[in-house]
């Protein structure tokens, strides 16, 4: 027999193979766009988040310079923008840590119940001594000793849970033990 096809013998081999395989191969070209599309989609959207992430905690920390008691409430609102609408990104933690931050200013200014406001009711793992900490100095200058107390306790035990070590937090604890108010 002869290697030589012809034209019509070597149509039908390219006919058969087609429907046997034709199938299998428009899946696999399908499946190889769909895939190429939505990673491209993908990095786009998480661009994108990143930007608009960057943007807010750029608006934040302009804010956070001005010093201006008038725009702590916007502060917070981005701050928690930031928590909320980004909590996917390194910015959602850059605002818990600005709260807490805002926290201690109003502690600093004697505005306790400003202070506590401000401070969420669960903190996240990661800024969770600070937020503590920043409570319990708050409901100490209001006089909440054993309040304050368990929050120093409650941000000790997150330090330690971090890895860290408060040396501040430590002497904050054992002075209201020392005063009686444990």
């Amino acid at each position: 027999m002869s290697e030589l096809r012809t034209d019509e013998e070597q149509a039908e081999l390219i006919k058969k193979w087609w429907s046997e395989n034709g199938s299998s191969v428009v899946t696999t070209v399908a499946v190889a766009v769909a895939g190429v599309v939505g990673w491209n989609f993908w990095q786009d959207q998480k661009q994108a988040t990143g930007e608009a992430a960057s943007a807010t905690y750029s608006q934040l920390v302009q804010l956070a310079a001005q010093e201006n008691d008038a725009v702590q409430g916007e502060m917070q609102t981005l701050a928690e923008q930031l928590k909320s609408d980004y909590a996917d990104t390194a910015y959602a933690d850059f605002g818990s840590l600005f709260i807490a931050r805002l926290a201690a200013v109003l502690i600093q200014q004697d505005k306790a119940d400003e202070a506590l406001a401000v401070l969420p009711e669960t903190a996240d793992a990661a800024y969770a001594p600070q937020i503590e900490e920043a409570r319990g100095d708050a409901l100490y200058l209001k006089g909440e000793l054993n309040n304050a107390r368990d929050a120093y306790l409650r941000a000790m035990d997150a330090a330690q849970t971090l890895g860290q070590t408060n040396t501040t937090l430590q002497r904050k604890i054992d002075t209201l033990v020392a005063a009686g108010d444990a």
